[in-house]
């Protein structure tokens, strides 16, 4: 395999407080989605391109949960690792997941595939690492949501592709430098975890609450938006269609997939 994941980008997620904070902001309600699919859950779980490992909420208050998690990012792991998390680095896209066939219970891929050139070969490594029966829980992002059929209808640049490597482009409204490179529907997630020796079992929809980002992460908001104003209310306002949207996984900014090893 060959490297394309790159380090800087992911690094730059996690260099401040308040990058954190948008970080998390971002996958709120995606949080409480997941910990509805994770409910009673007991044994060795792998985060996939963890991050600060805010997975570790989902199964609070559990003293049966061994907590793993792999990430390029030095800073992520950091972070991860004060929350007790036993970390490895490792880039995914040309390096296999370090631990032994048949580890986990469960493995978590959250925005984590469409980062990397060939996202098969992780959904591969995640299946080797599972155990026969255990469950992988996937999170992408949805090329045809409702908020990128707006975004494209009015002119704008859809969420969750990029013109660029890693040149930010400032002056592109919503041009998030995001280190995308595959995208998705809800149909062509469902057929690639088929194709990789899984069953999908259930599919729930998620929204990014971009509102609530712009209007907290004050010192993001020139690069976020690209320099234009865009009244705060309005973007309050697709907070809450996306809440409509989520009930239809096809129509949600991001779709969650669980799905058995077969």
């Amino acid at each position: 395999m060959t490297e394309h994941i790159n380090e800087q980008l992911y690094d730059k997620q996690f260099e401040d407080d308040e990058r954190e904070l948008m970080y998390n902001l971002l996958i709120e309600e995606k949080f409480k989605k997941m910990k509805r699919l994770v409910k009673g859950f007991e044994g060795k779980v792998l985060d996939v391109g963890c991050g600060n490992c805010w997975t570790t909420e989902l199964f609070k208050g559990s003293s049966t949960i061994e907590h793993f998690g792999i990430d390029i990012s030095d800073n992520a792991l950091k972070r991860a690792e004060k929350k007790g998390v036993i970390v490895k680095k490792a880039n995914l896209d040309c390096e296999p997941i370090p631990f032994e066939d048949n580890s986990f219970d469960l493995v978590l891929c959250s925005d984590i595939i469409e980062h990397t050139l060939y996202p098969e070969n992780i959904l591969k490594e995640a299946r080797r690492v599972l155990k026969k029966g255990g469950s992988l829980i996937v999170v992408v992002p949805n090329i045809v949501s409702w908020f990128n059929r707006v975004l494209v209808l009015l002119g704008f640049f859809p969420w969750g592709v990029e013109s660029t490597g890693t040149l930010e482009l400032r002056d592109v409204f919503f041009h998030w430098n995001t280190g995308h490179m595959r995208t998705y529907t809800k149909k062509s997630i469902g057929a690639l975890l088929t194709i990789m020796g899984f069953t999908p079992e259930q599919y729930l929809g998620a929204n990014l609450n971009v509102g609530t980002v712009i209007e907290r992460c004050v010192n993001l908001r020139d690069e976020l938006m690209a320099k234009m104003y865009c009244p705060l209310f309005l973007l309050k306002l697709l907070d809450a269609a996306g809440r409509f949207y989520v009930l239809f996984p096809s129509f949600a900014t991001e779709i969650i997939v669980k799905a058995r090893k077969v």
